[in-house]
């Protein structure tokens, strides 16, 4: 579809192979966007042309349904010159505002994932809820973000709230949560949001690779690491290249926190500024390996 407009007007795609949106814009609507996958095996959406989301309660939700066949899905995700501002403010449950949600039946049986995200010339900016929550346990990612600007953002308060709050409930920008997650980020603008990460990652394997991006203002008071906080079972990976943080800070790593339950990591930072980043309690701008803070940081 191409050059329309929707406003309050919801879309429902289920076990569609493709779905194409070419500059199009939707306003107004408590789920701008939901796909369901049932009973097919692949998936692809593209969204591009200078489309945009504006004032809807979520923008985005792609659900993965268990299925009988025993193969492995490939999901595929590419969004350019999108723009996402002030969504997330109203409606819906808490846990279900935001931007994108990449979610699963909580199915034990359910087969592999493979779910490829690329998201270029992105802006997000005033929304309420995370920019990107992927949570399927069985997934391997394989994430790539480029000239992505996240600015003025909030997630929803669960204070004096009658939804029911989450079992995983999501304190970050960008979660990840899955059996593998490699994701990449060059040249991203994450700036000015209380009590709010901007990269997280939870997941038995992750690789994370950051290049030219620029954090500042991040505080999150009651967790570790206000910029990245990596977790994983087995030897996370971290590299960070030509990068800045700037006036961020947490209750331990001000403005990174990297963690193995298998006591090995590999953290490589290369040409980073850390400025007037602070740790409350531990580890000034960084944290590495601090196993205490296991099971902590997320209260």
């Amino acid at each position: 579809m191409s050059g329309n407009a929707f406003w309050t007007t919801p879309l429902t795609f289920e076990d569609w192979h493709e779905v194409k949106i070419i500059n199009c814009s939707f306003h107004n609507t408590p789920r701008a966007l939901s796909i369901q996958i049932h009973d097919i095996i692949t998936f692809r959406l593209d969204i591009e042309g200078f489309s945009s989301f504006h004032n809807n309660s979520q923008g985005i939700k792609i659900l993965l349904l268990d299925y009988i066949a025993n193969k492995s899905r490939l999901i595929i995700i590419n969004a350019s010159g999108t723009h996402f501002r002030q969504n997330g403010l109203y409606g819906v449950q808490r846990s279900e505002r935001g931007v994108m949600k990449i979610a699963s039946t909580d199915y034990k049986a359910l087969k592999q994932v493979n779910v490829h995200v690329f998201c270029e010339k992105v802006k997000c900016a005033k929304n309420e809820g995370p920019f990107v929550h992927l949570n399927v346990s069985t997934a391997i990612t394989n994430e790539t973000y480029k000239d992505l600007e996240i600015s003025f953002n909030k997630l929803p308060s669960w204070k004096n709230s009658s939804d029911k709050k989450s079992k995983r409930a999501v304190y970050s920008l960008c979660f990840s949560y899955a059996r593998k997650t490699r994701a990449k980020f060059v040249n991203l603008k994450c700036r000015n949001y209380p009590s709010v990460q901007c990269i997280k990652t939870q997941s038995d394997e992750a690789d994370v690779d950051i290049q030219d991006a620029y954090f500042l203002n991040q505080s999150t008071m009651k967790t570790a690491g206000s910029c990245i906080s990596i977790e994983a079972n087995i030897r996370p990976s971290l590299r960070i290249l030509n990068s800045t943080f700037k006036k961020n800070e947490a209750d331990g790593g001000g403005s990174l926190f990297v963690d193995s339950s298998d006591g090995v990591l590999d953290v490589n930072l290369t040409n980073v500024i850390f400025a007037n980043c602070g740790g409350k309690k531990y580890g000034c701008a960084v944290l590495i390996g601090k196993s205490f803070w296991r099971g902590h940081h997320n209260q």
